[in-house]
């Protein structure tokens, strides 16, 4: 971003099955004063798949008063892996900017207190991703 002032908000879904590998990145140059930037990641691994997701930014020495968020989360099922990396690099000790990464892993305890409920294993597992997703 080269502009000053900007209020931007990105959000980014990803959704792996069926034993995919995958490497993703995602990354945000700030060069404008005053930005205000969220970078949302979140995503879902299942079916043995492994992903791997770099969210980063990079903030340049003109980049005053930038305000930058990273947040990363995922949700894994069965045997499956997320791996998260934030990368930041900040040239300006005149910004804000932080990151989180948070992996969840739902157990077959989780799973099964909705199958007692009367759902059933398919069933369990898209109410649970939709409800993540829905966030």
């Amino acid at each position: 971003f080269y502009k000053n002032n900007c209020n931007v908000k990105i959000k980014i879904i990803f959704t792996f099955n069926n034993n995919t590998k995958s490497h993703n990145i995602a990354m945000v140059n700030c060069y404008g004063k005053n930005n205000k930037i969220n970078l949302d990641i979140k995503g879902v691994s299942r079916d043995y798949s492994d992903v791997f997701f770099e969210g980063g930014s990079y903030i340049s020495n003109d980049a005053e008063g930038t305000d930058l968020n990273i947040s990363e989360r995922g949700i894994i099922f069965d045997k499956s892996r997320i791996e998260f990396f934030p990368n930041l690099k900040i040239e300006n000790n005149n910004v804000k900017a932080g990151h989180s990464a948070k992996i969840h892993r739902f157990s077959d305890d989780d799973v099964f207190y909705f199958m007692s409920r009367g759902l059933n294993n398919s069933e369990t597992k898209n109410l649970l991703l939709d409800g993540f997703l829905e966030d």
